[in-house]
């Protein structure tokens, strides 16, 4: 079985209508619910959950030290690609830096006001979890801009998430498309019709009394069972790995939970079927059989 994370984000989740909305979709697409939650915003602040949630996109909107990165040589590549210009100059020079570090030294009054900057300044993704926005007025190269932003909102003490577990059958429902056409991608204004994001963008106003956007978008869903596995151990205390899916493949080849979340942390840049990529995008969107035999290969 596939079994993911799922949960309600902070302007949706007092919306009684967007809600049944997405349990009903969930019933129609055969995806159960196993268990349910909450989760405040002092919570999340004071446990950091949000940023071990968000990994590798929170350490590079955060992080003091770009260079503590360890950006490789074709992500440089990358950026001289898509900028024109050295990466290890700029940084040498001091003009890269994280969203948070841009906020001070722009000395803006939140990571909202940076992410209006960094939205028309658009952004580019040099390698898996770092993006790059040139901007260009302020003659700064800043990485994930939008993270800040993100964080606010969810440590506000006022913030509440509503939390499940849900299972379906890959057989009848793909990881693919439990994320591309049952919740729909990020932006909502380019998701699937039918999808919980896209049909809420089209309609939700009307129907539910919500303003659905790329920012607000309603739902979070795993992106992997890899990912599943990681976010449940985060967010759910007492969380029983033997639980998982995913767990009770890898443990049978003796592959154990701490292993699973060191290999998330390290994020390793691997080779299968010919395609090159971080573990964690190259896992995306496989069912948990396929990613239990993807692991325990390297």
């Amino acid at each position: 079985m596939n079994q993911a994370y799922v949960f309600i984000k902070p302007h949706a989740v007092d919306n009684s209508k967007a809600i049944q909305f997405v349990k009903d979709v969930f019933e129609k697409n055969h995806i159960k619910i196993l268990s349910s939650g909450e989760v405040n915003g002092s919570e999340i602040a004071e446990k950091g959950l949000i940023d071990k949630h968000y990994a590798v996109n929170a350490k590079v909107g955060t992080i003091a030290d770009p260079r503590d990165l360890h950006i490789n040589a074709a992500a440089k590549e990358k950026f001289t690609e898509l900028f024109g210009k050295s990466w290890d100059e700029e940084l040498d020079a001091g003009r890269v830096m994280s969203g948070l570090e841009a906020i001070k030294k722009l000395a803006l009054p939140s990571g909202v006001a940076l992410r209006d900057i960094w939205d028309d300044y658009g952004t580019k993704k040099i390698t898996g979890g770092v993006y790059v926005a040139d901007f260009k007025k302020e003659g700064l190269f800043v990485l994930n801009g939008f993270y800040p932003s993100i964080r606010e909102i969810f440590t506000e003490p006022s913030a509440r998430l509503l939390t499940f577990i849900v299972e379906f059958d890959p057989t009848q429902l793909s990881w693919e498309d439990f994320r591309g056409k049952v919740i729909g991608v990020t932006d909502p204004a380019n998701a699937h019709e039918s999808s919980i994001r896209g049909y809420l963008h089209a309609h939700g106003k009307e129907e539910c009394d919500i303003e659905v956007s790329c920012g607000s978008n309603v739902v979070h869903a795993s992106a992997s069972p890899f990912e599943a596995f990681v976010e449940k151990t985060t967010w759910i205390d007492g969380f029983k790995p033997e639980s998982d899916p995913l767990w009770q493949l890898l443990n049978k080849k003796g592959i154990g939970a701490d292993r699973i979340t060191q290999l998330f942390d390290e994020n390793p840049f691997i080779a299968h079927d010919g395609i090159e990529e971080h573990l964690v995008d190259l896992l995306e969107d496989k069912d948990t059989v396929l990613v239990a035999d993807i692991i325990a290969g390297l």
